[in-house]
């Protein structure tokens, strides 16, 4: 499951530093390399320079928004939960499970950059709905 979702966000990406070759928005849009398994060395090295579990996937600085990728049937961790209502007060937020998914949530969020009501209402709405399904995983969470 994980290589579908790295494969997602392989394929967005590709076409992400297309569309930065002639939109500065698209730019500095980066992903967080944050997952995967490593040894207890490199694991202890990457923590103590600052890495923090759960941090989602993809940032795009320029509509503040963090993208957490997910396979259709993928589920966000604790960890991922917890950044998520961490942060969801201060940034956007999307769950996004296929390469049009994160294509079409950064198009609307540059657009609700540059003002448009219905785009920033539909960013304010899609932030609701993660923020929804990460407290739902904490509260399940607290429940064990």
């Amino acid at each position: 499951m994980k290589h579908l979702e790295d494969d997602i966000q392989e394929a967005a990406f590709k076409v992400i530093r297309l569309l930065g070759k002639q939109n500065p928005f698209y730019r500095t849009i980066h992903a967080i390399p944050n997952g995967g398994k490593r040894d207890v060395a490199t694991a202890t090295r990457l923590k103590r320079q600052g890495v923090l579990a759960g941090v989602w996937d993809i940032f795009v600085p320029a509509a503040s928004l963090y993208i957490e990728v997910k396979s259709t049937k993928g589920k966000l961790s604790p960890a991922q939960a917890q950044f998520g209502v961490d942060v969801g007060g201060e940034y956007h937020l999307a769950i996004c499970r296929s390469v049009d998914d994160i294509l079409n949530i950064i198009a609307i969020s540059e657009k609700a950059s540059k003002g448009g009501y219905s785009y920033i209402k539909t960013m304010v709405d899609t932030t609701t709905n993660a923020l929804d399904e990460c407290k739902a995983i904490i509260d399940k969470e607290k429940a064990k």
